[in-house]
């Protein structure tokens, strides 16, 4: 089996993480964008299409969050800041889904990464749910539903879920 690699253009959008690199049958379909395929948004299938109205205009970042805190009062939304939003979400997972994230997530965690690489004042590591153990659980697929429900971002349009330790 011959294995073609897509020639991209670098780009200050491609993601340092190297997701491109490691997942490029994914992330080349679903990322041209952040994976530089696009250069400066030439290409057809880089473009919103025309028909298309914006998902962020004036006053929507507001709306979510006052609708997070209106709408969703089982998650236990608290406000720490209004600008720019920081909302805590005290009630958003349950121990048992904490752990099932863990166990389905969890599978490689590296250095967390800051802007253009590993820096100092951030010692976390991270681990992606970009797997097919952790993609297709259903636990997993209920909880990025729940996270769609709240933010008002379709699924195919948010990076993979991260766990972090």
């Amino acid at each position: 089996m011959v294995r073609m690699r897509r020639a991209r253009a670098p780009t200050s959008h491609t993601l340092p993480a190297g997701e491109c690199e490691k997942n490029e049958d994914y992330m080349f379909e679903t990322c041209k964008f952040s994976c530089g395929v696009c250069g400066i948004i030439f290409k057809r299938e880089c473009r919103r299409e025309s028909t298309m109205s914006p998902a962020a205009v004036a006053g929507t970042v507001d709306s979510v969050f006052r609708e997070a805190l209106e709408k969703y009062p089982q998650y236990g939304p608290r406000v720490v800041h209004r600008d720019p939003w920081v909302l805590v979400l005290d009630n958003f997972l349950t121990a048992a889904e904490v752990a099932h994230l863990v166990e389905k997530g969890g599978h490689n965690f590296e250095r967390s990464l800051a802007g253009d690489g590993v820096t100092p004042v951030r010692t976390s590591s991270t681990s992606w749910c970009n797997v097919a153990s952790c993609l297709d659980d259903p636990k997993v697929q209920e909880i990025r539903e729940r996270i769609s429900n709240l933010t008002r971002v379709p699924w195919e349009y948010a990076e993979h879920l991260q766990l972090l330790k």
